[in-house]
């Protein structure tokens, strides 16, 4: 079976060719192309999306038979064809993706939500494949993605656990009850607007425009941060990049500093919730925040054992996430052959 996986984000898509044997095995998927959707993000369904994924496939996979594509995407999926929203997508209206790209005259599509697929990707490719409790299709752990958003994706005997239907979205978990209401969240205090990267760049640029005017403390200051979050002030406040943030830690910069130990406490508690309620042999902790900035997993890490019950925390093992984005294509892959007859 040859099938054509796209991982779509927010500012950044992909799209990979694989081939599938009867035996189920398959060769690294081969990268096609890569592109920006964010021009096609305007519309409530996400059709103008869709047909622009649809296009670059066709053109991308000119002269070549496909059987399937897979989709994997940040939001809430039904399924493996609708989506009922993605606020990164900018999706809010309930949209059959497998109909509409049959529409656009592509094979069989399927969707997968993100987090499960780095999640599965992570435990059957990455560095920690060996560990008996990510022994293939019996897998017991759960994967926190720490990254554009807060996502979670439980895994039990080897099947993805979603509960009533959405077991996982941790970012929705409200970690400040008396917090600020968020139109984005429809809630007060979600742990998004504290711990993923397009909150924790608002939320330094609001640090930076409190502290502008006063004398500074003998600290160190990257002229190059500072001037990147000055430029963010003035526009777009997400526009900070993990690379920006990066520098800011690499220099101490109090003001990244002091929000990332936020985003720390707070994430602490979420992992915790995990720790003591499911109680999984193993977390794997993944995502640009944790593999690209300089100390914040460990941060992370001794935070939530400051606050954690011994008992549960005693049983956990927790690991750092090996293959960043390739484990999402890779964990598409290996959803997509167990829905489709190879």
């Amino acid at each position: 079976m040859r099938c054509v996986v796209s991982a779509l984000e927010t500012r950044s898509a992909s799209q990979h060719l694989v081939e599938i044997a009867k035996d189920g095995t398959f060769k690294d998927p081969v990268s096609l192309a890569s592109w920006d959707p964010s021009p096609y993000l305007t519309d409530r369904r996400g059709l103008r999306l869709v047909e622009e994924l649809a296009r670059r496939v066709k053109t991308a996979c000119k002269g070549v038979t496909i059987d399937a594509v897979a989709i994997t995407i940040p939001g809430t999926v039904e399924g493996n064809s609708v989506v009922s929203g993605s606020s990164r997508l900018g999706i809010h209206d309930s949209i059959d993706f497998t109909a509409e790209l049959h529409t656009c005259g592509l094979p069989p599509s399927y969707v997968f939500h993100d987090a499960e697929c780095l999640a599965l990707g992570e435990a059957r490719h990455g560095m920690h494949k060996d560990l008996p409790s990510l022994a293939p299709h019996k897998e017991n752990f759960a994967y926190v993605l720490i990254d554009e958003g807060i996502g979670c994706s439980l895994f039990l005997d080897g099947r993805v656990h979603r509960g009533a239907g959405v077991a996982g979205h941790l970012g929705r978990l409200v970690v400040q009850p008396n917090g600020l209401y968020n139109p984005t969240f429809s809630s007060r205090g979600p742990l998004e607007v504290f711990s993923s990267r397009p909150w924790i760049s608002h939320n330094i640029v609001a640090e930076y425009l409190s502290e502008k005017d006063k004398r500074e403390m003998g600290s160190n200051i990257s002229d190059t941060f500072r001037t990147a979050v000055a430029a963010a002030a003035t526009g777009d406040w997400h526009g900070l990049t993990v690379n920006h943030i990066a520098d800011g830690m690499r220099s101490r910069d109090p003001i990244v500093i002091s929000v990332l130990q936020d985003a720390a406490q707070y994430l602490s508690i979420a992992i915790n919730a995990i720790i003591t309620i499911v109680n999984p042999p193993t977390i794997i902790l993944g995502g640009s925040m944790i593999q690209d900035l300089p100390d914040f997993a460990e941060s992370v890490l001794s935070t939530s054992r400051r606050h954690a019950w011994a008992g549960s925390w005693n049983e956990t093992d927790i690991r750092i996430a090996s293959l960043g984005r390739n484990g999402q294509v890779l964990g598409a892959v290996e959803l997509i052959r167990s829905v489709v007859n190879t």
